[in-house]
């Protein structure tokens, strides 16, 4: 006995045909994958290395522009350490704050009882030793 075909959608559901999984394939596949992965990994490690070897540079060149700017900080410093010590400055400054010169009984010299130190020595340096 046959059936009757109802309507249109009824013919789709029932000639719908039937695909059963194809495994070799999914294994060609998953072949040509790898082999692709295999085949690009040398362009993604030279390009990895190429990224880390820029940033390196950039890294350099920071690191020597910081550098240069703490040298010229520090030459400054020196030429402003050279004129806060020059002598006529400081005479200048102890006239314009009153300081006169110690007379001979304000001056008490002291002699050591025994052997000094010499780290204790202002002015001796490791060098001295």
């Amino acid at each position: 006995m046959k059936y009757p075909i109802r309507d249109e959608a009824d013919r789709r559901w029932r000639n719908a045909p039937v695909r059963e999984p194809d495994h070799g394939k999914a294994w060609q596949l998953l072949g040509w994958l790898a082999l692709m992965l295999i085949a690009c990994s040398p362009v993604a490690f030279y390009l990895f290395q190429q990224m880390e070897y820029i940033e390196t540079m950039y890294r350099t060149e920071a690191l020597r522009n910081e550098r240069a700017r703490l040298v010229e900080a520090e030459r400054l410093l020196r030429v402003e350490t050279a004129s806060l010590e020059a002598l006529p400055r400081v005479e200048r400054e102890a006239d314009r704050l009153g300081l006169v010169p110690a007379s001979p009984e304000q001056i008490i010299v002291v002699v050591p009882s025994g052997p000094v130190d010499d780290s204790l020595v202002a002015g001796v340096t490791p060098a001295d030793r």
